[in-house]
Order: C-alpha cells, then sequence, then structure tokens
C-alpha cells in the first residue's frame, strides 16, 4: 500500500470510473502525520478517512486537512502482524480505519440495497459522533463512524409485495 502526494491523472481516471459505477471508494487520509491528505483519498469522489485512538484523538500518525470526510478507530487495533501471529500495534496507521468506514458501509448498503454510493456516504457522514471542535473541523471532519447509528440512520429496505398465482399448497 502506497501514500501518494502527486496528483496522478490514472489514479483520477480509476476512481471517477469507480465512483460512476456505483461503487463507494474509500481511502485513508494518510499516515505521515501532515497537514495534507494523501491520493487517493484527496480526491472528491472518495472518501477520506483520518484516524482516532482509544479516546477519540487524532491518531499522531494520522494526516488531516480540508479533504477529510470522517474518522475512524486506527491505533491500537487488535489484528494479524506481518511476522505472523496477533497483536496490538500492528496496524497503527490510517489504513485500518478506512477499513472500518469500508465495514460500516457494507452494512448498510447490504440492508438497504437500494441506496446509491452517494446515499451511503450521506448516512455514513450524517449519523457520526462528533469530535473535536463542534462541526466539521479539518482532523475528523464530520465525526468519528458509529456504525450503531449508520443502521439507525439507514432508510428502511424497500420491500415489494407481488401477487403469487397460482397459490402453493406447501
Amino acid at each position: 500500500l502506497v501514500q501518494l502526494f502527486e496528483f496522478n491523472q490514472t489514479l483520477v481516471d480509476a476512481v471517477n470510473d469507480a465512483y460512476g459505477r456505483d461503487s463507494l471508494v474509500i481511502a485513508a487520509a494518510g499516515h505521515t502525520q501532515e497537514a495534507v491528505v494523501a491520493y487517493p483519498a484527496a480526491f472528491d469522489d472518495c472518501l477520506a478517512v483520518s484516524a482516532t485512538t482509544n479516546q477519540d484523538l487524532l491518531a499522531a500518525f494520522s494526516n488531516h486537512g480540508p479533504e477529510v470526510d470522517l474518522a475512524a478507530p486506527g491505533e491500537h487495533i487488535w489484528s494479524t502482524s506481518a511476522n505472523g501471529g496477533y497483536g496490538f500495534g500492528a496496524t497503527d496507521n490510517s489504513f485500518s480505519a478506512a477499513a472500518f468506514v469500508a465495514g460500516v458501509a457494507s452494512l448498510i448498503r447490504s440492508y438497504a440495497p437500494q441506496l446509491d454510493a452517494a446515499q451511503v456516504r450521506q448516512v455514513l457522514n450524517g449519523t457520526v459522533d462528533d469530535l473535536g471542535d463542534p462541526g466539521r473541523d479539518d482532523r475528523f471532519r464530520a465525526g468519528r463512524i458509529n456504525a450503531r447509528y449508520a443502521l439507525e440512520g439507514t432508510p428502511a429496505p424497500l420491500l415489494r409485495f407481488e401477487p403469487v398465482d397460482p397459490i402453493p399448497h406447501m
């Protein structure tokens, strides 16, 4: 996994193509402690995620900036390690945070498959726990994801009833 800080047209085209095909593109803001968001997260059609600590602070390694859409846990995550086994700190980076957001987005889309990518993004941004300064800011933007609020804030799935003819006997 690579963080890019230079504009790349091929990457822009890939993100735009995915978003145009109704895919929600989610990427880490970066983990170089800078006030600049890495690509592809910096693109408009990409949901940029900063990382938080277990105390809802911006993780020391997390990038931030006006392109950040929301935040997610990214420090002291229990995970596999490169050398085998499990542990805390093996994945202290914003990639972990982006994975949490992708998981919540998947929950939303599986519960309400009628929602398109823009609507899922709207649900995610509208159901966060506000962190930092009240309202939007460059560190957490909308806030930290909250899976419960996201599912509670998701429109109910559409149901369609159709007559069954002939009516089955079993």
